[in-house]
């Protein structure tokens, strides 16, 4: 037992010395009654964009790691309505998914950087799952993974599994994952599945983007408030003295 747990040491103290970069795809799958809510000029569009593969990039270096969403970009579909006088519609705004959490292997915090007018940090000590480890096993990519869960409270039907290899000894995965005992490779749950497509490895330390020193760091309340305020309809008067309302719809595609 002494030369499996300094064996295990050892294999985790090589891999602190160097860095890996994961490439993660993410598929959500939405309900047909979801697509039936949304405005019927825009339903499309959003069957187009919320139903292709979004991609995702974790780079580990020991002491951080960044996941982060890549390839993304809003975009506006214009109002077809008629405008009414004295209200601009500046039509549809689909956010994009930017995702971008820093996780702090030293203090044991994350940093989730969000964007309303301006960007903050949302900081949070490491998530605790309660995993449920269970003899599962199969192979991903010539990994051998294995499989745990965590059962979702708010929705009882929706087990987390996550396939995670020790042939990786990184306790790290998609968006907050930590705790688990190898690299998470694959992620599902009853309406989204995330994959690595491509892993490669650095024998140094790669450097991470860090924190902002002009970006506020504020809590899960602070932002919610802050959040609810930015969709509030706005006014403005224009050079000869009118006021008009702004009006805007967004859909966020921001589900973790």
């Amino acid at each position: 037992m002494k030369k499996i747990i300094l064996l295990l040491l050892v294999t985790f103290n090589l891999f602190a010395q160097k860095s890996i970069k994961v490439s993660y795809e993410e598929i959500t799958t939405f309900k047909e009654s979801f697509f039936d809510a949304l405005p019927e000029n825009d339903r499309e569009f959003f069957k187009k964009k919320l139903n292709s593969p979004k991609k995702f990039e974790l780079i580990n270096n020991g002491d951080y790691s960044l996941y982060h969403t890549i390839d993304e970009k809003d975009e506006k579909i214009p109002s077809n309505e008629l405008p009414e006088a004295g209200v601009i519609n500046q039509g549809t705004i689909f956010k994009a998914l930017n995702i971008w959490i820093l996780k702090d292997f030293i203090s044991l915090k994350t940093f989730e950087r969000r964007e309303l007018e301006d960007s903050y940090y949302l900081k949070n000590d490491f998530r605790k799952e309660n995993f449920v480890f269970t003899n599962k096993e199969k192979t991903i990519d010539n990994y051998k993974c294995k499989m745990a869960y965590i059962l979702n409270v708010k929705k009882p039907t929706d087990t987390i599994k996550y396939w995670y290899t020790p042939e990786i000894p990184i306790l790290d995965g998609p968006y907050y994952t930590v705790g688990l005992p190898g690299l998470v490779l694959r992620y599902e749950r009853e309406q989204r599945v995330i994959y690595a497509t491509k892993i490669e490895y650095f024998d140094k330390k790669v450097p991470i983007e860090s924190l902002d020193s002009k970006i506020k760091i504020i809590t899960d309340e602070d932002f919610k408030f802050l959040y609810n305020e930015s969709l509030k309809q706005k006014n403005y008067t224009d050079e000869k003295g009118n006021i008009h309302n702004v009006e805007s719809k967004i859909y966020k595609n921001n589900k973790k």
